[in-house]
């Protein structure tokens, strides 16, 4: 609500939360407030959609419940649209780890989304940091409610094949908090819902885009089995997913590259402690 500017409604959907979340918001007396209830739990992109359903103004944001804003984010985002004429823009943010002290960062070398990023997958946090014109939900469409996880990838999907595209702001106007609540089952029946929804259309635009789309598909399921502590399996999936676009591979430099050089000592700690653990039982054979 510490926004510089005034004059916004702030839509909350409660989606059939089990906690004191609900309590904490009827505590704030502020007329911009409005609070809609699911009975059930419906996922992400339902209560986007009621939130959207709901709203009243010309620009329409997003924001996660565990993640804050900047107290400038409205202002300079709808400045930035309103002189340069854009229908949605995003900004980079921080990211903050539940079991870390270090900040990390959301950067972008671009100034803007085009297909040819975006079928890499959805690195843009628009779940905090996306504001769009009202216009542009017409032209695209909701959220697709039978996505649990990665409902922005297919948005955003969706959005390129309209040919518009999301303007980069470069500055941190948000803090998106990351915890391990992911479930890989629902990971793995969201990439192949996606996959099998775009897939068709995307190789009608080349086979080069198809197999980048291909090769995101696999590193989100190496994603999702590097955080289960599947690391065999992950770098196997890696490798497949470089094998499918080898050729200046946007997620393998984006993420990878860093995460290894990152991550090098306990990958190798991992390592060296399983060969030792498989030598050990060689030897007792």
């Amino acid at each position: 609500m510490q926004q510089s500017v005034g004059d916004f409604e702030l839509i909350i959907v409660n989606d059939a939360s089990t906690d004191s979340s609900l309590d904490i918001v009827m505590s704030f007396n502020d007329a911009r407030i409005k609070i809609l209830s699911h009975r059930d739990n419906k996922g992400a992109a339902a209560a986007r959609n009621t939130g959207i359903e709901a709203s009243r103004g010309r620009y329409i944001a997003f924001i996660d419940a565990d993640d804050i804003w900047a107290p400038d984010k409205l202002k300079n985002q709808i400045q930035f649209m309103t002189e340069n004429q854009s229908q949605a823009c995003v900004t980079e943010c921080k990211i903050k780890y539940f079991d870390q002290e270090a900040v990390g960062r959301v950067t972008f070398n671009e100034s803007r989304t085009s297909l040819n990023t975006v079928v890499w997958g959805c690195f843009l946090s628009p779940g905090t940091t996306l504001i769009l014109s009202r216009n542009l939900v017409d032209i695209v469409g909701m959220f697709d409610v039978n996505l649990k996880r990665l409902e922005d990838w297919d948005w955003l999907l969706r959005l390129s094949y309209t040919d518009n595209f999301i303007d980069i702001i470069h500055e941190d106007l948000a803090t998106i908090n990351v915890y391990p609540k992911e479930i890989k089952h629902t990971i793995i029946e969201s990439l192949e819902y996606i996959n099998n929804k775009h897939a068709s259309t995307l190789l009608s635009y080349s086979h080069k885009t198809y197999y980048k789309f291909q090769s995101g598909i696999l590193f989100e399921r190496a994603a999702c089995c590097w955080k289960q502590n599947e690391i065999y399996k992950a770098i196997g999936l890696v490798i497949s997913a470089f094998i499918r676009s080898p050729i200046n591979n946007y997620v393998f430099n984006r993420v990878v590259v860093p995460k290894l050089r990152r991550d090098s000592r306990r990958l190798f700690a991992t390592f060296t402690r399983r060969l030792s653990s498989a030598c050990k039982r060689s030897c007792l054979r």
